[in-house]
């Protein structure tokens, strides 16, 4: 499994939208430094996804082989996360950090259903590589 923790919060996350012509889109902003940090560890063998916060987390039972720093081009979890950014937190605005944490836990817990989804994003040919060796 590989696991990766990401920050999520309060600040607006504007990206480009569709709109029909000749509407413009208007995206509210959102400048409130209020963050909360979600942990993921992902399985791309058979797309099984799993999501925590700090909290609930229990790291007596867990050995760590860590990948290099700065390196997320090698960490398939971290595709979780710029899909949540992307498909529930572009273009939101949160009236409080609980709303924020909600939206993420929501999130994950319907990407974690979708098992084959989730594979395909995080089992790149080097994984299934090492896995068929």
């Amino acid at each position: 499994m590989f696991q990766d923790e990401a920050r999520f919060g309060r600040m607006s996350d504007p990206r480009s939208c569709w709109a029909p012509a000749p509407h413009r889109p208007v995206v509210n902003l959102a400048l409130v430094r209020e963050f909360r940090y979600e942990y993921a560890a992902v399985s791309p063998w058979d797309g099984y996804l799993d999501f925590m916060t700090a909290e609930k987390m229990n790291t007596d039972n867990m050995a760590l082989l860590r990948l290099p720093p700065y390196s997320p081009e090698l960490n398939p979890a971290e595709q979780i996360w710029n899909k949540l950014r992307r498909d529930y937190f572009a273009n939101r605005v949160f009236d409080s950090l609980g709303a924020a944490t909600t939206q993420a836990e929501q999130g994950l817990a319907e990407m974690a259903v979708n098992k084959p989804a989730i594979s395909q994003l995080t089992n790149w040919p080097w994984i299934s590589a090492i896995m068929k060796a």
